[in-house]
């Protein structure tokens, strides 16, 4: 069993006045593109990168973003202690 990832957004079916996500369980029926990342024998390894046409990143863009986001507050915090420091 193959399992993907995807934005509950990107599930939704739009009722009568609002967009209404799947529950677990739920059967739903979605599009996927993405990019053969390799070919063995007659089997194709896709990577998928939307579902219903919206992205999905990648976890080694979403780790890379966290980690930057981490750094910036770290940074941050080091910054207003030295400013601190020295009265400003």
């Amino acid at each position: 069993m193959n399992e993907l990832c995807v934005p509950l957004s990107s599930l939704s079916v739009s009722g009568e006045d609002e967009s209404v996500p799947p529950a677990e369980g739920d059967m739903v029926d979605f599009s996927v593109a993405g990019k053969v990342s390799r070919v063995e024998g007659d089997k194709a390894y896709v990577t998928v990168e939307k579902a219903n046409g919206q992205d999905l990143g990648s976890p080694k863009q979403e780790e890379a973003e966290e980690s930057e986001e981490s750094e910036i507050i770290n940074m941050k915090k080091a910054a207003k202690a030295e400013d601190d420091e020295m009265g400003y």
